[in-house]
């Protein structure tokens, strides 16, 4: 429905109504998009110079003339995702990776991290309260099997890790367990906003189980490098179970930003090839709820815990009195506020 008229790379794409379109044409004969961090973002829409802005929870009660505040449910959810491996090397396009860590690699570790955290205090203090709790990441969709966690429970963690083997031997306030300390890097890729405040509260948090977790921001080139053998604080969320397949089944394992825990689990892929193969939805959907617990293995927490899903993230927007976006559907990762434009 538009053509690309500009663009100014890191700035600003301009956009014009294509005439020839063979649908509705869309009533806005242009469409700008401007690309600003979250300070000049929120200084464009108190000024009046954008219609319409995403922006941080942290902006979300604010009062603006002219511009109202709008809340959108989304189906994007932020975690944390794990290395799997113990720490190895792999051979990736030719190229020789480091692979997994001594830490997380061990499972209980990972059953903690589920456990031990709060989510409706995660979403009240970093979010304003604008979400609901993600648990396997795919809530919200019928592929999701409706696992939830008795969360917020340190005394639980706690038994999980010592079980395991995991104490603190040497008084220092972090546990070890064969010579190894329980301590690991948090990459976030954003210095503003929900990431940054999230790996923080974690850092803050995981000391309460003897758990040392430096909260460090990196670029996405740098973040790049270092994913798969480093925890990243992630957000997905997609209308398709094909995020499932690409985020855990083995053959993506270590692919670009596709499982970059490097998950691999023979069952799991099993469950996701017989869900690409079904005949119907609700066979597929079965399979895929089977992929996080089939009441023996899965990646979800009651099997492999591969990820820590936390939050589920509602998007916030300030839109310009008068400015009509239609019925909107549940944003993906992102967001996708234009997709109904044409209407």
């Amino acid at each position: 429905p538009y053509i690309l008229r500009q663009w100014d790379k890191g700035q600003q794409v301009i956009c014009e109504r294509n005439e020839n379109y063979f649908g509705n044409k869309p009533q806005f004969k242009q469409v700008t998009l401007l690309y600003l961090d979250e300070d000049a973002k929120m200084s464009a829409v108190k000024s009046g110079k954008v219609d319409m802005a995403k922006v941080d929870y942290t902006y979300a009660d604010t009062k603006v003339n002219g511009m109202t505040m709008k809340e959108i449910q989304s189906v994007e959810n932020i975690g944390i995702c794990f290395p799997i491996p113990e720490p190895s090397t792999t051979t990736v396009d030719g190229k020789e990776i480091k692979v997994g860590h001594a830490v997380t690699s061990d499972i209980a570790i990972r059953k903690a991290f589920n456990v031990g955290f709060s989510r409706q205090e995660m979403i009240q203090g970093l979010m304003n309260g604008y979400g609901t709790a993600a648990y396997t990441g795919y809530e919200q969709m019928p592929w999701n099997d409706g696992s939830t966690i008795a969360d917020g429970n340190l005394d639980e963690a706690k038994k999980i890790l010592s079980d395991a083997g995991w104490v603190d031997t040497d008084g220092d306030g972090i546990i070890e367990k064969n010579g190894v300390k329980a301590e690991f890097d948090l990459i976030y890729t954003s210095n503003t906003g929900v990431r940054q405040s999230f790996a923080v509260y974690i850092g803050d948090n995981a000391s309460k189980l003897g758990i040392k977790v430096n909260p460090v921001y990196k670029t996405w080139d740098e973040a790049e490098e270092l994913k798969y053998y480093t925890p990243v604080v992630l957000s997905w969320g997609e209308h398709s179970p094909q995020l499932m397949f690409n985020l855990l089944h083995s053959s993506m394992a270590c692919n670009g930003f596709n499982n970059t825990g490097c998950y691999k689990n023979a069952t799991v892929d099993k469950h996701m090839n017989d869900a690409l193969m079904s005949t119907t939805d609700d066979e597929a959907n079965e399979n895929w709820k089977k992929t996080i617990w089939d009441g023996q293995t899965g990646f979800g927490y009651q099997g492999d815990a591969a990820w820590a899903w936390y939050m589920n993230t509602n998007h916030i927007y300030f839109i310009r009195d008068g400015l009509d976006i239609g019925s909107v559907q549940p944003q993906p990762h992102g967001g996708a506020i234009l997709k109904n434009i044409t209407d």
